[in-house]
């Protein structure tokens, strides 16, 4: 699954085949539940579970609203799932303490292990 990046949301590329999850921009747009369902429908009805196996989700992430960070926790929630879920946030340098302070809203609960990439 491919959808391209617009001005207020994030490129996304879903490869069901190799198990990775790749996102990169800013994600503020009107309707969040319409983009990001379509994303949580395709892992639902594409992806066979199996814990043995690694996918790797990679997230380059700008501005973000909670509206769609909620959805980002549902997307990391169903392939954490399936799958052992290796997570890696590539960050600005700018936004890095403000995302470190909510990066618990993500993966605290779920005990998601990850790693935050600072970037310049």
């Amino acid at each position: 699954m491919l959808i391209d990046r617009t001005d207020n949301s994030p490129l996304i590329e879903l490869n069901t085949t190799a198990l990775t999850f790749y996102m990169d921009g800013d994600s503020y747009m009107e309707n969040v539940s319409g983009f990001y369902e379509r994303i949580i429908h395709e892992i639902r009805t594409n992806l066979n579970p199996n814990k043995s196996e690694v996918f790797k989700v990679t997230i380059n992430l700008g501005f973000y609203n909670t509206s769609s960070m909620y959805f980002i926790n549902l997307i990391l929630v169903e392939i954490g799932r399936m799958f052992t879920l290796e997570l890696t946030f590539n960050v600005n340098q700018d936004d890095y303490d403000d995302f470190e302070e909510n990066i618990s809203y993500l993966v605290a609960s779920k005990k998601i292990k990850y790693k935050i990439n600072k970037l310049p």
